[in-house]
Parts: C-alpha cells; sequence; structure tokens
C-alpha cells in the first residue's frame, strides 16, 4: 500500500491500520501524520467488526426489550446449549442479537474486533 493510498482511503473514511509489532494493530487517526516508518506491507484496511450473540456468562439478569414492539423481559437462566429463558419461554442465542436490544439500544450480543 503506497503513502498516497493510505492518506486517500483514510480521506474516504476506511479505518486504516499499522502493524506495530508482530500481531498487534494499531488505527491510523485521521489527523496522524502518515509516513513509511514500516513497510509497505505492514499496512491493512481494518477489519471490521463483528457482533456475536451474548454468552451464558454474559446474559443472565439483563433486561432486553424486543425490537418490534414494547415488550420488556429480564433474561433469568440459561438452558445450555439452546439459549436463554425469559418470562415469555426461551429463545436461542441468535434470536436475541437479531430480535431484541438492551434497555439503552445497545445489541444484546458483544463485538469483537
Amino acid at each position: 500500500m503506497t503513502l498516497k493510498e493510505i492518506r486517500e482511503l483514510l480521506k474516504s473514511g476506511k479505518p486504516i491500520q499499522y502493524q506495530s509489532i508482530p500481531n498487534r494493530w494499531v488505527k491510523i487517526m485521521e489527523d496522524e501524520s502518515v509516513s513509511f516508518a514500516f513497510s509497505s506491507t505492514d499496512y491493512r484496511i481494518a477489519p471490521e467488526p463483528k457482533l456475536r450473540p451474548w454468552k451464558p456468562e454474559e446474559a443472565i439478569g439483563k433486561v432486553v426489550k424486543h425490537k418490534k414492539d414494547t415488550l420488556i423481559v429480564v433474561v433469568s437462566a440459561v438452558i445450555l446449549f439452546k439459549g436463554f429463558a425469559e418470562s415469555l419461554g426461551w429463545h436461542d442465542f441468535q434470536w436475541y442479537l437479531e430480535n431484541c436490544e438492551c434497555l439503552d439500544g445497545s445489541p444484546c450480543g458483544v463485538v469483537e474486533n
């Protein structure tokens, strides 16, 4: 990746990273001075963060609301390898991620980079 390509990608809003030490990627900020302190192979477009469903230990006691109506429930139990239980029954982990959100609007899952 050339210096010109990096600057163009930053201007277009693409997150760029450079490898500071093996397997450690650091985001370049838009206003940061971009120079080739490293070889051009040490730069990349940052991978998109992924959202995964909660793990059982992350969900117990969470208060969630269904996206399509006003129903609010508390995740009260875990049915191992199946999903979470709440006042209306149980749903699998992915269902919560797709159909519910926390009261503050955040997803029923964890963002992983």
